[in-house]
C-alpha cells in the first residue's frame, strides 16, 4: 500500500523539525522511501547519495526491519549529483 500523503501538503507541518522554514524547498533535505514486506519484516530502503550507513541503520530500526537492503535511487539525489543527472538528460 502506498501513502496518500503529498509533499506540498505535508512539508509545512514538518519543515521546522528539519531546521527549515515552511516556505523553503523540501528538496534540500535528504529523503527516500522504504518498501516493507510485512509477513517477514524484510525491507528495501531507497535513498539518495547523501544518506550514510548510520542513517540507513536507524531507518531499518525505525521500521523494525529484520533483513533489509539499501539502494540509491536517482529520485533522491542531492547536490552536484542532481546537477550531473540533469546535464546528462539535456544532452
Amino acid at each position: 500500500m502506498d501513502s496518500s500523503l503529498e509533499h506540498w501538503r505535508e512539508w509545512p507541518k514538518v519543515a521546522l523539525k528539519f531546521g527549515r522554514r515552511e516556505d523553503s524547498d523540501y528538496l534540500a533535505v535528504p529523503r527516500g522511501r522504504v518498501l516493507l514486506r510485512q509477513r517477514n519484516s524484510r525491507g528495501l530502503i531507497y535513498h539518495g547519495n547523501e544518506t550514510d550507513q548510520r542513517t540507513l541503520q536507524r531507518i531499518a530500526e525505525l521500521y523494525h526491519l529484520v533483513q533489509w537492503e539499501s539502494q540509491i535511487d536517482e529520485h533522491y539525489l542531492m547536490g552536484e549529483a542532481t546537477d550531473d543527472l540533469f546535464d546528462e538528460l539535456a544532452d
